[in-house]
């Protein structure tokens, strides 16, 4: 086992959002891959040093069992890296671990990992085909945005938090969760969460270019309708009261959006800071009102009973 030059007595290792290791900062090298030991005896992947366009993730390092694959690990192979296997023990894995790998075409994950860290496979625009394992719990935020090749992605009844908009992009078509799924739901190709009925994202499923949001939805998520781009008239039920940042973001042919009176909190960017073709229709003395007048965005007064 051999040690890379610096060395310090104990450091915190955050691998994903929510996930905290307690480690040794010494930082080892067993073939291409520096790693670290987190505080329960097991190796946590730091770097991968090699060019290999296919890489199998050793279950062990020098003796050690690998159960975390950290951030930014693999992020510089983004014009080599072709696939990954990552092996039964890894537990989880990382926020950019694998960011920017355009080339990454093939993830093969075990049953055994049960966070993905934020904007882990951004921009990993070959990957045509995902299967996320059963047992995984936590999707972070924008895990696989930007995976324009995405077309199909099935979330298991283990998932139990799902950050922002994990599956931005036009591309994806079918976005199944069991009807039985106990956090998650999808209605025609959008998905909600249950217990704070959030609607997360809105997927090519949801091919029409008029959407109304359903009734009882009570927010809507950050970055929730980023690049739908077909998209040219959203309607806002009356129990929705919140909508994060950047929600209708990059949707070029958005005319109209309805949003009542019952909205009381809007994030920054609600729109693209270009939106000469868009019209809000407001409630008047609404707080969306206030917001269109702030950002300067054309706005209509709703007719009565609208």
């Amino acid at each position: 086992m051999k040690k890379i030059a610096w060395l310090a007595l104990l450091a915190t290792l955050v691998l994903g959002a929510g996930c905290l290791f307690t480690a040794s900062a010494e930082e080892f090298r067993s073939g291409d891959f520096a790693y670290i030991l987190l505080e329960d005896g097991t190796a946590g992947i730091t770097q991968y040093k090699g060019w290999d366009a296919a890489v199998v993730i050793p279950e062990n390092l020098d003796g050690y069992p690998v159960t975390s694959i950290g951030e930014f690990a693999f992020d510089r192979l983004y014009s080599s890296l072709a696939s990954v296997t990552i092996p039964q023990g890894v537990v989880s894995i990382g926020d950019y671990a694998f960011s920017d790998c355009g080339y990454l075409a093939s993830v093969s994950m075990p049953d055994s990992v049960k966070t993905i860290g934020a904007r882990a496979f951004r921009n990993c625009s070959a990957l045509t085909a995902l299967a996320l394992p059963d047992g995984l719990e936590e999707i972070w935020d924008e895990a696989f945005a930007g995976c324009s090749g995405l077309t199909a992605v099935t979330i298991p009844d283990s998932v139990i938090m799902i950050g922002i908009n994990p599956f931005q992009g036009e591309s994806l078509e079918s976005l199944a969760v069991s009807p039985d799924h106990p956090w998650l739901a999808v209605s025609d190709g959008v998905l909600f969460t249950r217990a704070d009925k959030r609607l997360v994202c809105c997927t090519r499923a949801q091919a029409r270019s008029v959407y109304e949001v359903p009734q009882g939805t009570l927010s809507i998520g950050d970055k929730a309708f980023r690049n739908c781009a077909w998209l040219a008239a959203v309607t806002i039920p009356d129990s929705v009261t919140a909508i994060g940042d950047e929600a209708f973001f990059r949707c070029p042919d958005l005319a109209t959006v309805r949003i009542p009176g019952s909205v009381t909190s809007a994030g920054d960017d609600l729109f693209d800071r270009r939106h000469d073709n868009l019209t809000v229709i407001v409630d008047r003395n609404s707080y969306m009102e206030r917001y269109c007048r702030q950002h300067e965005i054309t706005f209509i007064y709703a007719e009565p009973g609208d």
